[in-house]
């Protein structure tokens, strides 16, 4: 039994909604190294100080998605979105407010 095995079903769906977004920001950085692009580059291109860039890169902030379409627009790539099912039933996911 791995430690995976021991977190709640809903708690194992917000590991993998983040590791969606670390994965997804990975990405990006990849193809702003693969156009010769530097953070300042983007930053630049996005109006925003350099170490926004930074942070972004790093993992530093918790980006909404306007922010990463900006990066993304930035570096010129983009982003496709799919949604999936999870194997969490339905009543055990969190309750959060409309």
């Amino acid at each position: 039994m791995g430690v995976a095995d021991r977190v709640p079903a809903a708690d194992r769906l917000s590991i993998e909604l983040s590791r969606s977004v670390n994965h997804l920001i990975r990405e990006l950085v990849a193809a702003r190294q693969r156009r010769g692009l530097k953070p300042v580059d983007v930053a630049r291109a996005m109006g925003v100080d350099r170490s926004v860039v930074t942070r972004f890169e790093s993992g530093g902030t918790n980006p909404t998605m306007a922010t990463i379409n900006r990066y993304a627009e930035a570096v010129g790539v983009m982003i496709r979105y799919t949604v999936e099912t999870t194997g969490v039933p339905h009543d055990l996911l969190p309750r959060t407010p409309c």
